[in-house]
């Protein structure tokens, strides 16, 4: 209804905050769709406010990256993750659920990391952003401290959200629960 009702008064900007927060897969697609056909067919711009990096990246040609009420980027999606590759990124398999992974935020040399579990696998995936490549190896050090195994290691392409950690400079959790990735 929000949507529709905003459609009433055509104007050269509409402006849409969260518009597929708790919606359905089908509904937020459905949306995101219809985000797309408004500019393209309509050549209306569209300001999206979205916590979502994967649909700002899909949605956006332009995103602004904001903390505490200050833009600290504003660029392209594919400029903005063009600025990270000369920053290590690796994707770390852990087989554990239950560490506490917030040892990452003691470690020197990292910049940013989040993680997702799977309780079904009891695999733990930790995306890490780091100053050089040899921090890889203390992680590794301090997870088989924690009484983990890694089970992979490999290099990552930067993704919005990696641009967000980097700027932001916090290491957040995705997800507490993921039974599909």
């Amino acid at each position: 209804m929000a949507i529709a009702s905003g459609l009433l008064a055509i104007t050269p900007i509409f402006s849409m905050d969260e518009p597929t927060v708790g919606i359905d897969p089908q509904g937020a697609k459905e949306i995101r769709e219809f985000i797309e056909k408004l500019n393209t067919d309509f050549g209306q711009t569209v300001f999206l406010t979205t916590h979502y990096m994967r649909e700002a990246e899909m949605l956006c040609d332009r995103v602004a990256i904001m903390d505490r009420g200050r833009i600290l980027a504003c660029d392209s999606p594919h400029t903005l993750k063009e600025k990270l590759r000369e920053i290590p990124i690796a994707k770390i398999e852990v087989s554990s659920t239950h560490t506490d992974f917030s040892f990452m935020e003691t470690i020197p040399g990292v910049v940013g990391y989040s993680q997702t579990r799977n309780i079904q696998t009891g695999i733990t995936t930790l995306k890490v952003m780091a100053r050089d490549e040899s921090v890889f190896s203390d992680i590794a050090s301090m997870v088989n401290k924690e009484n983990s195994k890694i089970l992979s290691i490999n290099k990552a392409e930067p993704t919005l959200e990696d641009v967000y950690i980097s700027l932001v400079g916090k290491g957040f959790e995705e997800a507490e629960v993921s039974t599909n990735e």
